[in-house]
């Protein structure tokens, strides 16, 4: 899997694995970030730009990494980009 570069709501850059496709339609997904790591809650959503598929994940006590590392680990699970 491709490690790229992500930087979260509060400057913060931090390498993870690179988005799969949309699971139901083959479209870009991107990351979208809620909060910091200096705010009681912390959450990540991940959107299909094409049918808007989302899944979000929150977080009260990890980081906005691990937040993210979380979300982009279970979307990738579900991809079917050998499918498209």
């Amino acid at each position: 899997m491709t490690r790229i570069p992500y930087i979260d709501n509060g400057g913060n850059e931090f390498m993870a694995d690179e988005l799969l496709t949309c699971p139901c339609c083959g479209g870009n997904a991107v990351l979208s970030f809620m909060g910091n790591n200096h705010t009681t809650k912390r959450s990540t959503t991940i959107k299909c730009t094409k049918c808007f598929l989302k899944r979000t994940d929150s977080a009260l006590r990890h980081s906005m990494q691990w937040c993210a590392e979380a979300s982009i680990e279970q979307w990738n699970k579900r991809s079917n980009q050998d499918n498209i």
